[in-house]
C-alpha cells in the first residue's frame, strides 16, 4: 500500500511556520518525515537528543579533502525544521534529510572553480603572449547574472504590501490557525501560482534547483514504497508545488538529470551557531530582521507584546533610562492600538518599535538604540554535546578551553592577562597559536602605558565560522600546538621575504612554539645570507629585536636569535651609505621609515658595539647624494643620540634651507629632521630662526607649491604642541614689530582700525 505524502511549504526560521508544522505533525501523527536539507546530516540525527544540545546550531556538511568548502544549515528554536527533527525524535518516527547531496553539490563547485580558474590563466597567457583574439581595446568582463528574484516578496506585492516581510508577518507568522493544513495548501497554492510563471523572470529559479529537486524526489520514492502511512515532507515554500506527487517528472527523467554527477568525501557535524548569524543583517539569505523577536513570538504563546514589553523596560533600567511599570502598561495599550488602527492580527516589530519610542523612551530613539542589538537580535550562542563527531583538532581546542575557563562566547568580551601567572601565559599561547592558524577568537588591544612586558589586554569574540577554520587547521595537525607549528614552518619556508620570515619567529616566540623556532632560525639564518634586498635585511631588524626583547618573559633561550641578529644589524650599517642612493620620494619614505625601525631596534637591545656600529653608519652618510627626506631624519637621530652637536645639526639645517638648496629637496630635509618631540623648534631660537626665515624668503610660487609638504611635516604633532608652536610664532613676531622702525603707523590706522572693530575693540 502506498503512503500518502503531505507538503508543508515553510519559510526557514518562521516561527509561524513552526507552530503550523507541530500542530500538522500532531494532527497527522506521520510514519516518517522528510526534511529539506543534505542527506549527508542523517548520520548526526541522533546527537539532536543529547545533553548539551542547545539552539542555535547549525548542521555543517564540509569537503574532506578540501575543508573550506563547507555549508552551514542553520537551526533556531523557532525554525520548523528543529520542530520537526525533535518531534520525529519524540515520538519515536522515522526522519531524514532529502536534497542534492553536499558529495555531488562540493565536487560540482569544486569543477565550476577549477574551470574558471583555468579560464582566467588562459586568458592572462594569452594577454602575455599577445595573441589575444579580442582586437578591441575594451577590456573583458564576464556578464553578472541579475538578483535572483523574490517569490515571498512577488506574493506580497500582489497582496498590496511593498515590504515583504511585514506581509509575511501578517499572513503566516502571527496567527494562530486551527486548520494548518489548510494553511499550507493555500501557501502551496500561491507558490504553485508564482512558479507558473517563473519562467517569464530571469533566474526566478535559481540553477541548481532541477538537480535539488530531483534529488528529494528519488528519496521521497522510495520512501512511500517502503512506508505504510503518511509520510510529511517539510520543506521550503518554493520547492512545495514540485514535490506534490501529481507534479512529479517520470522516474527515468529524473535519474537522467542526476546521472554522471562528480563525487567528493564529505563529512558532517553539528556547530554552534549564534542569534547574531540568524539576523537578516549578518548577509545570512534566509535570515530575519529580529531572531529574538521571533523566538519570542514561537515561546509566548499569550500576552505575546505585554511581554516583550516587560522585557524591554527590563533592559532600558539596566541602562540607568527611567521605564516604569505603568509605561510598560501605556506602551502595550498603543501598539495594540496601532496594531489594530492599521488593520494588523498582532502588533509587529513596527508597532512595538513605535510604541515603544513614544512611550518607554519618551519620544526619543537614544535610549531605544543603546539595548537594540540585545533587544531585538540578542548574543546567544548555542551549544552542541561533546560527543558530537569533532575532528581531534577541535577536540583539543575543547579541553584547552574547558581547562582554562575560555568558554566560547557571542558577545564581545575584553580580558587582560599577566603573563607572570600560568594560566594567564597558557591563555596567551592559545589566542596567539590560534591566529597563526586562521582563527582570531582573541584580538590583542593595547595594554595602556604601564603595561610592561608583562601585561596583555585581549578582545575575544567567538564566531561560528571558526567550526571551518578549525576543521582546515586539523590538516597541520591533531593538537593546537603541533598545527600552529607546522602551520608557521610551512608558512615560513613558502615566503621570500625576510621581515615576513622574521614576523612569523616573533609571532611563534610569543606564542611558545618551540619546536617551531629551532626550524625557523635555521631558515633565517640562511634567508638572511642569501638576501640581497638591503630594505628587506632592515626590515627584519625590528620584530627580531622584539623577539630577544620578550624571550625571557617567556622563558626562551635567545642565544642563537641574538646571533642571527648581530648578524643583520651589522648587515643593516654595512649596506646602509649605497643602498641611500639615487633614491625617488616613495622609495626615501619607505627607507626613512627603515632607518627609524632600525634606530629604535638597537636602543632597545642596549648592546654598545651594535649602537656605535649602526650610528657611524648614520654619520657616514652624505647629503649630497641622499634624498633630503632620509638625510634630514638621519641628522635628526643623530643629534637626539648625541652623536653630533646642536651646532653641527644648525649647520647642516643652515645647508640643507640655503637659497642655493633646491625647494623640494629642502623641504624633504626639515620633514625628516623635525618629526619627533617639539621641543626641539620650541627651544632652539637658532633652528627655529632659520626655519622662519627659510619659509620667509620663499617665493609665492615656490611657497604654494611646497605649502602642502610642509602642512604635512607639521601635522605630526599632536593639538596641544602645534598650539604651542602658534604661540612661539606669535612671540616672535611680536618682537620683530617692536624693534622694526620701518612700519608706517599712520598709513595702517585705517586697517588697525578695520581689524580692532571687528574683534569688539576699542582703540584710544
Amino acid at each position: 500500500m502506498a503512503a500518502e505524502l503531505v507538503i508543508l511549504g515553510i519559510r526557514h526560521h518562521g516561527p509561524g511556520s513552526a507552530r503550523g508544522v507541530e500542530r500538522a505533525l500532531d494532527e497527522l501523527r506521520p510514519a516518517a518525515i522528510v526534511i529539506e536539507g543534505p542527506p549527508e546530516l542523517d548520520s548526526v540525527i541522533p546527537f539532536l537528543n543529547e545533553e548539551g544540545m542547545s539552539p542555535p546550531v547549525a548542521g555543517l556538511v564540509y569537503d574532506v579533502k578540501r575543508p573550506r568548502q563547507a555549508s552551514f544549515y542553520p537551526l533556531a528554536s523557532f525554525s520548523p525544521e528543529w520542530v520537526a527533527l525533535h518531534w520525529a525524535l519524540a515520538n519515536d518516527v522515522p526522519v531524514q534529510f532529502a536534497d542534492l547531496p553536499a558529495t555531488h553539490r562540493f565536487a560540482i563547485e569544486a569543477e565550476q572553480h577549477d574551470s574558471m580558474l583555468a579560464e582566467f590563466e588562459r586568458r592572462m597567457a594569452e594577454t602575455a603572449s599577445g595573441t589575444d583574439d579580442d582586437d578591441t581595446d575594451e577590456p573583458v568582463v564576464d556578464e553578472v547574472a541579475p538578483v535572483t528574484s523574490d517569490p515571498i516578496g512577488t506574493l506580497a506585492a500582489l497582496a498590496g504590501y511593498d515590504d515583504a516581510e511585514r506581509w509575511w508577518e501578517d499572513a503566516i507568522e502571527q496567527r494562530s490557525p486551527n486548520e494548518p493544513l489548510e494553511q499550507f495548501a493555500a501557501v502551496g497554492e500561491a507558490m504553485a501560482s508564482y512558479r507558473r510563471h517563473a519562467d517569464e523572470v530571469e533566474n526566478a529559479v535559481p540553477a541548481d534547483n532541477e538537480m535539488r529537486e530531483a534529488s528529494m524526489r528519488k528519496i521521497l520514492r522510495k520512501l512511500i514504497k517502503d512506508t505504510d502511512g503518511t509520510v510529511v515532507v517539510v520543506c521550503g515554500a518554493f520547492h512545495a508545488p514540485a514535490l506534490e506527487t501529481e507534479n512529479w517528472p517520470s522516474a527515468s527523467a529524473d535519474n537522467a538529470t542526476l546521472k554522471g554527477l562528480p563525487k567528493t568525501k564529505v563529512a558532517a557535524t553539528w556547530a554552534p551557531w549564534t542569534s547574531r548569524r540568524l539576523a537578516y543583517s549578518s548577509g545570512y539569505g534566509a535570515g530575519v530582521t529580529a531572531p529574538n523577536w521571533y523566538a519570542h513570538l514561537f515561546a509566548c504563546r499569550n500576552d505575546v507584546v505585554p511581554t516583550w514589553m516587560v522585557k524591554t523596560a527590563s533592559l532600558l533600567r539596566d541602562e540607568k533610562y527611567d521605564a516604569s511599570p505603568a509605561s510598560v502598561v501605556e506602551a502595550t495599550r498603543l501598539a495594540e492600538a496601532l496594531a489594530a488602527l492599521r488593520g494588523r492580527p498582532l502588533a509587529g516589530v513596527s508597532e512595538v518599535i513605535d510604541a515603544s519610542t513614544t512611550v518607554l523612551g519618551q519620544g526619543s530613539e537614544i535610549g531605544l538604540s543603546a539595548i537594540a542589538h540585545k533587544l531585538w537580535v540578542g548574543d546567544v550562542l548555542g551549544t552542541v554535546p561533546p560527543s558530537t563527531p569533532m575532528v581531534p583538532l577541535a577536540e583539543d581546542l575543547a579541553k584547552l578551553q574547558k581547562s582554562l575557563r575560555l568558554k566560547p562566547s557571542a558577545a564581545e568580551k575584553t580580558i587582560t592577562l599577566d603573563l607572570r601567572t600560568e594560566s594567564h601565559r597558557n591563555r596567551s599561547n592559545l589566542f596567539r597559536r590560534l591566529n597563526l592558524l586562521g582563527i582570531p577568537w582573541g584580538r590583542e588591544a593595547s595594554a595602556g602605558r604601564t603595561g610592561g612586558t608583562f601585561k596583555e589586554v585581549w578582545t575575544i569574540e567567538w564566531q561560528p565560522e571558526f567550526a571551518v577554520s578549525v576543521i582546515e587547521a586539523s590538516l597541520y595537525g591533531t593538537t593546537v600546538e603541533s598545527a600552529a607549528s607546522n602551520k608557521a614552518v610551512e608558512s615560513a619556508k613558502e615566503t621570500t621575504s625576510l621581515s615576513e620570515l622574521a614576523a612569523t619567529i616573533e609571532l611563534c616566540i610569543l606564542a611558545e612554539l618551540n619546536e617551531a623556532l629551532d626550524s625557523l632560525l635555521d631558515l633565517l639564518n640562511k634567508r638572511s645570507a642569501e638576501q640581497g634586498d638591503h630594505l628587506a635585511v632592515m626590515l627584519a631588524v625590528e620584530p627580531l629585536a622584539r623577539s630577544v626583547r620578550y624571550g625571557s618573559v617567556r622563558e626562551f633561550d635567545t642565544t642563537t636569535l641574538r646571533t642571527a641578529l648581530d648578524a643583520i644589524v651589522r648587515r643593516s650599517a654595512v649596506g646602509l651609505s649605497p643602498a641611500c642612493v639615487s633614491l625617488d620620494d616613495d622609495a626615501a619614505a619607505t627607507m626613512r621609515a627603515a632607518i627609524d625601525s632600525v634606530d629604535r631596534s638597537v636602543a632597545v637591545l642596549e648592546r654598545p658595539e651594535l649602537i656605535t656600529r649602526w650610528r657611524a653608519a648614520l654619520a657616514e652618510l652624505h647629503e649630497s647624494t641622499v634624498h633630503g627626506l632620509v638625510i634630514g631624519r638621519v641628522s635628526r637621530l643623530l643629534l637626539d643620540a648625541g652623536s653630533i652637536d646642536a651646532d653641527e645639526a644648525a649647520n647642516r639645517l643652515s645647508r640643507a634651507l640655503s637659497l642655493a638648496a633646491e625647494p623640494l629637496q629642502a623641504a624633504g630635509w626639515l620633514d625628516g629632521f623635525i618629526a619627533g618631540d617639539v621641543s626641539l623648534l620650541l627651544h632652539d631660537d637658532r633652528i627655529f630662526s632659520m626655519i622662519d626665515e627659510w619659509l620667509s624668503g620663499m617665493t609665492p610660487e615656490a611657497f604654494d607649491d611646497l605649502l602642502p609638504l610642509i602642512r604635512r611635516s607639521f601635522s605630526v604633532f599632536e593639538r596641544g604642541e602645534r598650539r604651542q608652536l602658534g604661540d612661539r610664532v606669535s612671540r616672535g613676531t611680536q618682537a620683530l614689530a617692536v624693534v622694526d622702525d620701518d612700519i608706517d603707523v599712520d598709513l595702517a590706522a585705517p586697517a588697525i582700525a578695520k581689524v580692532a572693530g571687528l574683534l569688539g575693540l576699542e582703540l584710544a
